[in-house]
């Protein structure tokens, strides 16, 4: 699986350069331990000096909807859409510098919360904002 991996995330990274330029001009939606951006129906994570061990800590992003009601049925009793992620699968490290993207549901959001976690302790960072999409 390690191989494959790498290969994956290596494959990603011209993907990702071409999303950081584009941010790159912007002023972020939030400041945290990483930047957080918010584009073409996406959240992007930069952090502009980044280590491998920065990006080793699971992230969790919980997204509430302007409507409850556009929560898919499995997560109606949790009240936020949970689209936690591991920066393996969604982000690559390039010139020093770390980039993760999440694709955003289709629906109006009210508010975004995200951070990092290791299970069983306390979130290494969070930051909660609204969003108004």
């Amino acid at each position: 699986g390690r191989l494959w991996e790498t290969s994956f995330a290596l494959d990603r990274t011209a993907e990702h350069r071409a999303a950081y330029a584009t941010l790159a001009d912007q002023e972020p939606l939030h400041r945290a331990v990483f930047d957080l951006y918010l584009q073409d129906d996406a959240l992007h994570y930069v952090r502009e000096s980044c280590a491998e061990t920065d990006t080793a800590a699971r992230f969790f992003l919980h997204i509430t909807p302007s409507d409850q009601d556009d929560l898919p049925a499995e997560r109606q009793q949790y009240g936020v859409d949970n689209r936690d992620f591991d920066f393996a699968w969604r982000g690559a490290i390039f010139d020093g510098k770390c980039l993760a993207t999440v694709p955003l549901p289709d629906y109006s959001i009210a508010a975004i919360r995200t951070g990092q976690f290791v299970p069983g302790q306390e979130p290494a960072w969070t930051a909660e904002f609204s969003v108004g999409r």
